[in-house]
């Protein structure tokens, strides 16, 4: 009863939107990036430095959504790694990419970021969380899917030096 007050207390995550580096092939449209006939956005999601990693992996999942027939993949690089996830069949909503940082680091959901986060929170002195989701909406094309995901691929690895550097950054102490 005592952790559910708590966690009611904590105010909500910050969500908007962030602006993606565009690798070859894709051009920039705002924020947004446009490759071939796909359309690419990403929002950074700041949580407070009290929330629980509950929280953080409860966004992440219902951002990457719950499909059971899903491709799942991971992008990674140095200082990033992204959970992709595409839907498959002829209602298949798109391609999404999840990243999370904490204390300037990419991160999963295992055991060592639930522990850091709980001691960032109790101790006051951590960094906020930061999820970033990138989502691709194919270009309306029935395909088998692996065009699009060479257009997540190409869009996460961009990233390095621009949306997960920023990420990592505001999730800093």
């Amino acid at each position: 009863l005592t952790a559910a007050a708590l966690d009611a207390s904590i105010p909500a995550a910050r969500r908007e939107p962030a602006r993606l580096a565009a690798p070859i092939g894709c051009e920039a449209v705002g924020p947004a990036l446009r490759c071939g006939g796909a359309t690419v956005s990403a929002s950074l999601i700041v949580f407070p430095a009290a929330a629980n990693w509950s929280s953080v992996a409860a966004v992440r999942r219902q951002a990457a959504g719950n499909d059971d027939e899903a491709l799942t993949f991971e992008v990674a690089g140095p200082g990033m790694r992204w959970q992709v996830r595409q839907g498959q069949g002829q209602a298949r909503p798109g391609v999404v990419g999840v990243g999370a940082w904490l204390d300037g680091a990419a991160v999963g959901d295992g055991i060592r970021t639930r522990a850091n986060q709980a001691w960032n929170a109790i101790h006051g002195d951590g960094g906020s969380p930061v999820l970033v989701v990138v989502e691709l909406v194919p270009s309306g094309e029935l395909t088998d899917g692996t065009q699009d995901r060479r257009i997540m691929q190409a869009v996460l690895a961009a990233q390095r030096d621009g949306l997960a550097r920023e990420a990592g950054d505001r999730s800093r102490r």
